[in-house]
C-alpha cells in the first residue's frame, strides 16, 4: 500500500517537473482557457437574448460556470491517455515499466498532475470573469461549510469517473497502439452529454438517463453552488440511500475505476506475454 502510493507520488513529481520546463505550453493552455470563457459568454449573451426561458439564471454564467468545472475534472482526461506514448517517444516506457511504474500509475498521476495544474489555472480565470460578466452577482459565496465539503465530493467522484475511462482507453491503446480520435471524441461527447452546453433536462427521451452520468451531478452541483451558494441536488447524507444522485455519483466512478483497472491489468498482461507492451 504504501509502496504504490510512494511510486504513485513519485511519479506525479516527475511529471510536474517535465510540465514546468515547458512553461510556454502552460501558458497556452491559460490562453485558451480565456478564449473558452469570452467566446463562451458572448455565446451566452447571444442564446439569452432569443430564448430568456433556458435557464432561470443568465445563461453566460450556465456556460462559464460549466466551462469551469469541465476545466477541473476533464483537463487531464487526455494528457492521461497519451501519457504511454509521451513515455514510449523519451524513451523511458521501458525504465519505468521494470521499475514497478503500471500503465495505470503513468495515466493516474499524469492525470493529477494536469487537474492540478488546471484547478489553478480554471480557478484563477474563471471565477473572476463570471464576477465581473455578472456585475458582482456571481459567484455567491458559500452558505456553509458543508457546501465546499460537498463541491469537493462533486469534483473528485466526476473526476474518477473520468480516470476510469481514461485506463479503459488506456487499455486499448496498449492493446492497438493507435485509436485515433477516439479519445477526442469520448472527451466531446461527455462533455455534451454533462450538460456543458445546455441542460440535459432539455434533452427528448435520454435526459432522465443522462442526469445520472456522474460527470452531469456534478456539474449541475458545481452551477447551483455558483448560483446559490448552496448545493440543491446532492446531499451527502443521501450516499447511501440506494438510486439517489448522490448514491449513483459515489457507486458509479468506484464501479466503473475497479472494471477499467481489471482490464487494464489483463491487458498489460497479455501485452507483457507478447512482448508488445513496449513497442508504439
Amino acid at each position: 500500500m504504501f509502496r504504490a502510493l510512494n511510486v504513485m507520488l513519485a511519479s506525479m513529481k516527475r511529471f510536474l517537473k517535465l510540465d514546468l520546463k515547458y512553461r510556454f505550453e502552460l501558458g497556452v493552455d491559460a490562453l485558451l482557457l480565456v478564449a473558452n470563457i469570452v467566446s463562451f459568454g458572448i455565446l451566452g449573451h447571444f442564446v439569452v437574448s432569443s430564448n430568456a426561458e433556458l435557464v432561470n439564471y443568465p445563461y453566460y454564467v450556465f456556460l462559464l460556470a460549466g466551462i469551469l468545472y469541465w476545466t477541473m475534472i476533464a483537463s487531464g482526461f487526455n494528457s492521461g491517455i497519451i501519457a504511454l506514448r509521451e513515455e514510449a517517444e523519451r524513451g523511458t516506457i521501458g525504465f519505468l515499466l521494470s521499475n514497478g511504474v503500471s500503465p495505470a500509475v503513468i495515466t493516474l498521476s499524469r492525470m493529477m498532475v494536469s487537474t492540478l495544474e488546471a484547478l489553478g489555472i480554471s480557478a484563477a480565470i474563471a471565477l473572476p470573469a463570471i464576477y465581473l460578466l455578472s456585475g458582482g452577482a456571481y459567484p455567491k459565496p458559500p452558505s456553509s461549510p458543508i457546501c465546499l465539503l460537498e463541491a469537493a465530493v462533486a469534483i473528485a467522484l466526476p473526476w474518477l469517473f473520468m480516470a476510469s475511462i481514461a485506463i479503459a482507453l488506456t487499455a486499448i491503446q496498449l492493446m492497438f497502439k493507435r485509436i485515433g480520435g477516439l479519445a477526442g471524441a469520448v472527451h466531446y461527447a461527455l462533455g455534451v452529454a454533462s450538460g456543458l452546453y445546455f441542460p440535459v433536462q432539455a434533452v427528448p427521451l435520454a435526459g432522465k438517463i443522462l442526469e445520472g452520468i456522474p460527470t452531469t451531478i456534478g456539474m449541475s452541483a458545481m452551477r447551483e453552488l455558483i448560483v446559490y451558494g448552496r448545493i440543491k441536488a446532492l446531499s451527502l447524507s443521501s450516499m447511501l440511500t440506494p438510486f439517489t444522485p448522490a448514491w449513483s455519483l459515489l457507486v458509479t466512478p468506484l464501479v466503473a475505476l475497479a472494471l477499467s483497472a481489471a482490464i487494464l491489468l489483463k491487458i498489460e498482461r497479455l501485452t507483457m506475454r507478447w512482448g508488445t507492451i513496449e513497442q508504439y
